[in-house]
C-alpha cells in the first residue's frame, strides 16, 4: 500500500468559475503496488539490477516505474 499526494491545477473557466484564471486542488489518494526485479552478477563484487514497479489506486490513478541501478560491494 501507498499514499500517493496529487496535485491538480486547471485553466479551464468552465471548471473554476468565470473570475478564475488558475485554479486547482491537492488530494491524498491510496494505491496498491507491484513490483519485479532482476539482478545480474557482474562479478564477485558487482551487480546491475532493472526493476518495474507499476501503481494503481482510485479515480483511474496509474504510474508505472522503471530503475536501472548499479551496485558495487566493497
Amino acid at each position: 500500500m501507498a499514499s500517493v499526494d496529487i496535485e491538480h491545477a486547471s485553466i479551464d473557466s468552465s471548471t473554476c468559475g468565470p473570475e478564475a484564471a488558475v485554479c486547482g486542488y491537492d488530494d491524498t489518494i491510496i494505491a496498491g503496488l507491484a513490483g519485479l526485479g532482476f539482478d545480474y552478477y557482474l562479478g564477485l563484487q558487482s551487480m546491475v539490477r532493472v526493476e518495474y514497479t507499476y501503481f494503481g489506486g482510485k479515480d483511474d490513478f496509474s504510474a508505472h516505474i522503471v530503475n536501472l541501478g548499479f551496485r558495487y560491494n566493497f
